[in-house]
């Protein structure tokens, strides 16, 4: 009888661990942090003008977007999600485009999405443009 109850238990165990592996733990990401890369000279080429990073979110789904003046604006390089190695993971997006002066003062703003919240998470960068060519 002990042998029956040994393969009773071991199956309540194996059912217990199944249980436990199909489980989902939702991490929200951070509060986003931008950074300007400075004052952007004027130019008619691509230039990375922002970085926008969000850490400490699982799993590593995420989405992230950039809005310039209320208008929907995506960075021309894909965001990096990295492992951290703690069963966690960071986002690192870089907003580039080419700029004239039209672009300075705008506001720049960059919203994370993740299953573990129920609406993004946003901040907001202003531009500073530099002219360099007929001002």
């Amino acid at each position: 009888m002990s042998k029956s109850n040994n393969t009773h238990i071991d199956r309540r165990n194996s059912a217990a661990i199944m249980m436990y592996v199909g489980m989902l733990f939702l991490v929200p990401p951070s509060q986003p942090i931008v950074t300007s890369m400075g004052p952007a000279i004027e130019n008619r080429e691509g230039t990375s003008v922002a970085k926008c990073r969000s850490t400490g979110f699982k799993p590593m789904a995420v989405n992230v977007t950039w809005t310039s003046q209320g208008d929907h604006d995506g960075p021309d390089v894909k965001p990096t999600v990295t492992d951290m190695g703690n069963y966690t993971f960071t986002l690192v997006s870089h907003y580039t485009r080419a700029l004239n002066r039209s672009h300075n003062g705008q506001s720049l703003t960059c919203s994370v999405s993740h299953m573990a919240l129920t609406q993004p998470v946003s901040e907001s960068v202003t531009l500073t443009v530099l002219c360099t060519f007929a001002c």
